[in-house]
This record gives C-alpha cells, structure tokens and sequence, in this order.
C-alpha cells in the first residue's frame, strides 16, 4: 500500500482536485476536517470494532460481516 497523495497544496484548484478523485478515488487533504470531529469518530469507531471483535478480523485482513453492514447502511451521525 501506497501513502496517501496530500492534496493540501491544491485544495482551491477544483479541476486538479476533480482529476485526483476520479483518478485515485479520494482526496486527502490534510487538515481540512476539525481534529476534535476526528477523534469523536475515531473512538466512536474503535469501540464498536472492540464490540464486534472486528480487531481479530482486522488482524487477519478482512472485515467483519457486521461491520460491512453497519458501514453500508448507517450514516456517520447515528454512531453513538
């Protein structure tokens, strides 16, 4: 796996940053979400993989058929 491309440097270039989603499917663009929003879905995250022993999944490179379906039909608010 490859490190994230930053896009930081051309966050206000819409055309540049259109080509690198369609290209490379996301745009990292560091520092543009709030740290403390961050963490609060970090942990929020971590908790429910610990409930759904998702770790041990995780360890063996593969995600938890649960968590598939938590991710797929659930919106980031109701992660509680």
């Amino acid at each position: 796996m490859q490190p994230f491309l930053d896009s930081t440097d051309v966050q206000r270039d819409t055309d540049e940053l259109k080509q690198r989603l369609a290209r490379d499917g996301y745009l990292y663009l560091r520092g543009f979400l709030p740290t403390d929003a961050v963490e609060t879905v970090r942990r929020r995250w971590l908790h429910f993989a610990n409930q759904q022993d998702g770790f041990k999944s995780l360890r063996q490179g593969m995600i938890w058929p649960t968590c598939r379906h938590f991710v797929q039909n659930r919106k980031m608010s109701t992660w509680r």
